[in-house]
Formats: C-alpha cells, sequence, structure tokens
C-alpha cells in the first residue's frame, strides 16, 4: 500500500474516534468562535461547522469499518456516496471557518442556513400532503426564512443570497494540498462521480472507475475528501482555541 494511502486509512480511523469525543466539538472561551452569536434558529456559526465537520467525520468513519470488515476488495459505488458527504460536509465547514472576521464567518454562515431553509420548507410542505398536522411547524420555518433574510439584507447582501454545492467546491478548492496540479479538477472529478452515484446514474457504470486497479480506486475517491477534511480539523482547531 502506498503512503498516501496509509494516510487515508489511519486518518479514517482517527475520525472515528475524534467524532465520538466531546472534547472535539468544545469551543474554548476568549476563541474566535466564542465571540460569535446566534443565528436565526438558535445555531452558532461555530456549532454549525462542527455539524458538518462531524457528519463528514462520521462517513470517512464508515468507510474504515467497510474497510476492514471487508475481505471483498473496494466497492467504488458506495465509497463514492461515502466519499461526496465527507467532502461537502468538509467544504461547509472550511467556508464557515476561513474568514478572520467574526462578520464574514456569519454571512457565509447566513448564506448556508437559507439554502437549508429551503430543504426544511420542502420537507413541511411534503408533511402537508400527507397530511400530517404541521401548523407550528410551517409558521416556524416561515419565522426562521424571514429572520435570515432580514439579517442578510443587514448584512448587505441578497435576501436570497446562497451557495450552490459547485459554488462552495470552488470556493474552498485552494484548500486542497497535496501536489495535485489543479486541485479544483481533482474536486470536480470526485463530486461528479460521487453525484452521478448517489443519485444512481446509469451512466456511472461506464465510467471506467470500477475497471481500475482496487488500490487506484481508493486513492482516486479518497484523496481529495479527507485532504478537505484535514483542512477542515487544521481550521476548526485554530477557531475555537485561543
Amino acid at each position: 500500500m502506498s503512503d498516501t494511502a496509509e494516510w487515508i486509512t489511519a486518518t479514517a480511523k482517527e475520525w472515528g474516534m475524534r467524532v465520538q469525543n466531546s472534547s472535539s466539538a468544545t469551543v474554548a472561551s476568549g476563541s474566535d468562535l466564542d465571540q460569535d452569536t446566534a443565528l436565526p434558529g438558535g445555531l452558532t456559526p461555530a456549532r454549525l461547522a462542527w455539524r458538518a465537520i462531524g457528519t463528514a467525520g462520521e462517513h470517512l468513519a464508515a468507510m474504515h469499518h467497510m474497510l476492514i470488515t471487508s475481505d471483498n476488495g473496494v466497492r467504488a459505488k458506495p465509497y463514492l456516496t461515502l466519499a461526496r458527504a465527507t467532502m461537502l460536509g468538509a467544504a461547509k465547514a472550511i467556508f464557515v471557518l476561513e474568514p478572520d472576521m467574526a462578520l464574514d464567518r456569519r454571512t457565509r454562515s447566513l448564506r448556508l442556513l437559507r439554502a437549508e431553509i429551503e430543504d426544511l420548507h420542502r420537507l413541511v410542505s411534503d408533511w402537508e400532503k400527507s397530511s400530517r398536522a404541521v401548523t407550528d411547524a410551517r409558521d416556524a420555518v416561515d419565522d426562521l426564512r424571514r429572520e435570515c433574510q432580514q439579517e442578510l439584507r443587514n448584512a448587505d447582501v441578497k435576501a436570497d443570497s446562497v451557495v450552490s454545492e459547485t459554488d462552495l467546491l470552488v470556493a474552498v478548492a485552494p484548500h486542497l494540498h497535496g501536489g495535485t496540479r489543479d486541485p479544483l479538477a481533482s474536486i470536480m472529478d470526485v463530486w461528479r462521480l460521487s453525484s452521478a452515484t448517489a443519485h444512481a446514474r446509469t451512466w456511472s457504470w461506464d465510467s471506467g472507475l470500477e475497471d481500475e486497479e482496487p488500490l487506484t480506486q481508493y486513492l482516486r475517491i479518497w484523496s481529495v475528501p479527507v485532504g478537505l477534511l484535514e483542512e477542515s480539523w487544521v481550521l476548526w482547531n485554530k477557531r475555537r482555541k485561543p
């Protein structure tokens, strides 16, 4: 196994322990994140970032569990689905944690929250169509949307400003290290293959990935998500400690 593959495997094991350690989510008094105030709905930028990192870490840990409990080689399609969530969670955390200024962290958090609110609206609509009593939920989501929109206006940002997943990955690409000639192209390679798998696109069967040797598959699928997640961990510790 190559040095990079060993690093991926060791990092995945480490994340299995990190996400179960409550101290990993602790924000120290006097730190950058300790200065950030609550967002609409009660989350802080710190809690939003940790939830993104924690979700990513759980998926990476699941990959490690799959690896050590299987003797059937690399499962490219399930790995891609896990890699997609790992990469997206890491990217969200980097996006929030990158700015030095609290106002910038808050504005970025609001833009991510604004996108999530639309997901909540669709969920409540589905509940309503299934004849659930959701009046309180509808009112709460409407209030959350209005408050988020107002805060974005107060920050001189469009009220419906959101960050698409592609824009998010473009924004964090400079944080991907490891010698790749084009970090964004490497990110988008994994993103497009993993999105195709997550959406059960038929063309994903003809992408050629599963014709590659298991080690080549492993490196291609996991180098980018693990690289971004480790960068999010560095930023998280930078912002949560004095």
